[in-house]
């Protein structure tokens, strides 16, 4: 799927954040129960709308450094 909406020149989020035993990560509310999972998603979607926001305001940025950069910054998070 990352090729095909590549070749739309579209932007595939640069990482995942898998959640394993999702059961025990949320409680029946939804509510994440894991601050270090909880860290990684709002990271994760903090660097989808920073990059969006980015990419709106400028058409003249380099998207695949912006999505590179912005995928480092969501791997990094929660491995300390």
């Amino acid at each position: 799927m990352e090729f095909a909406v590549r070749a739309l020149r579209g932007w595939a989020v640069p990482y995942v954040v898998p959640v394993a035993a999702a059961a025990r990560v949320f409680d029946p509310a939804g509510r994440i129960q894991d601050e270090s999972i909880e860290l990684q998603l709002t990271t994760l979607g903090r660097e989808v709308v920073r990059v969006a926001e980015r990419f709106a305001a400028d058409a003249s940025l380099h998207r695949e450094t912006e999505c590179a950069r912005a995928a480092a910054t969501v791997a990094t998070v929660g491995q300390g």
